[in-house]
């Protein structure tokens, strides 16, 4: 089988962060589309690259974000569904109030550009079994939200805990502990485990995308840590991500291309969240030098035309 790359971005708005955070300001609801996004654009152009796009689409209803959406999807990026309004406990939900919130933002992506999706990406990483039958009852060829990283989990426990004791609990949430040990290759999941791959009578009819760790010590290969370090590092993170996997994943937020000095950044804001105080440019250099080495043995896609490549050349899991 080829060796397969995948970039792919969440845009979550400044109103997650400031949730996430507590915080009391206003956000900026477009900033993601028209100051990040454009940031990404150029660097994937430079790379020939092509993402796919993880859209909460109620942030459709700002003209400046379609008017940006429509030019990554001219460019050739997917667009997949973030949600409609980024429920962190979206596993807490009824049935019938996720499959609401899912025809809401299919809806709405159609609306502003043509296309329904056929990916997803839950909030914070938070699925479950039940969330991938809904997704495949409603036709998606893929969800990408397992996160199989006990690093980020113990990580993340830690911060929520420390602000539950401060008296301002996290907005998030914490995942299931069943994704830490899922497979790091695409799998299709089963019906009955979403963390493992079901055989041919019992797996769901659609592909699970991990998120990109590092194979053995599982530690991960995302945005926030290749913004965190120097180019020469980046790349040998990239190096060390591609041992042994033939798909690799790259996921990336989109205030990982801003910094605290970008216009809308709200102080209190910058000081809670460690990706904001290296200046994008450098975080850019970084982000080219990871692509960079990836590239040089595997071949980027979009995630739908990934999951294409899977069903063509697979037909099974790669677990």
């Amino acid at each position: 089988m080829n060796r397969l790359a995948n970039v792919s971005i969440d845009l979550d708005g400044l109103g997650c962060y400031h949730t996430i955070h507590r915080l009391a300001e206003p956000a900026d609801p477009t900033l993601m589309y028209t100051l990040a996004l454009p940031r990404f654009r150029e660097l994937f152009a430079e790379l020939g690259i092509r993402a796919t796009l993880f859209v909460i689409t109620s942030d459709l209803e700002h003209e400046a974000v379609v008017r940006e959406l429509r030019l990554a999807v001219e460019e050739g990026h997917e667009v997949a569904s973030h949600t409609h309004t980024h429920p962190y406990n979206l596993r807490d939900w009824t049935d019938e109030r996720i499959a609401d919130e899912l025809k809401q933002s299919e809806d709405a992506l159609f609306h502003a550009v043509g296309v329904r999706p056929v990916g997803f990406r839950t909030p914070g990483y938070n699925v479950d079994t039940r969330i991938l039958r809904i997704l495949a009852e409603r036709g998606y060829a893929y969800d990408s939200s397992v996160f199989p990283c006990p690093p980020y989990y113990f990580a993340k426990a830690a911060v929520m805990g420390v602000m539950a004791l401060s008296g301002k609990p996290s907005g998030s949430s914490m995942t299931d502990p069943a994704a830490l040990l899922a497979p790091l290759q695409p799998y299709r999941p089963s019906r009955f485990n979403f963390s493992r791959p079901g055989d041919a009578a019992h797996r769901l009819p659609l592909w699970e995308i991990p998120m990109g760790v590092v194979r053995g010590v599982r530690v991960p290969v995302i945005g926030t840590s290749i913004g965190a370090v120097p180019a020469a590092v980046a790349r040998a993170m990239a190096r060390a991500l591609k041992v042994g996997q033939p798909t690799v994943q790259l996921e990336f937020h989109g205030i990982d291309m801003l910094d605290r000095e970008d216009a809308g950044i709200v102080p209190s804001l910058a000081g809670r969240q460690p990706d904001l105080r290296r200046a994008w440019r450098d975080k850019r250099a970084a982000y080219h030098a990871c692509f960079s080495e990836i590239a040089h043995s595997h071949r980027f896609m979009t995630l739908q035309q990934l999951v294409e490549e899977l069903d063509r050349t697979s037909g099974s899991s790669l677990a």
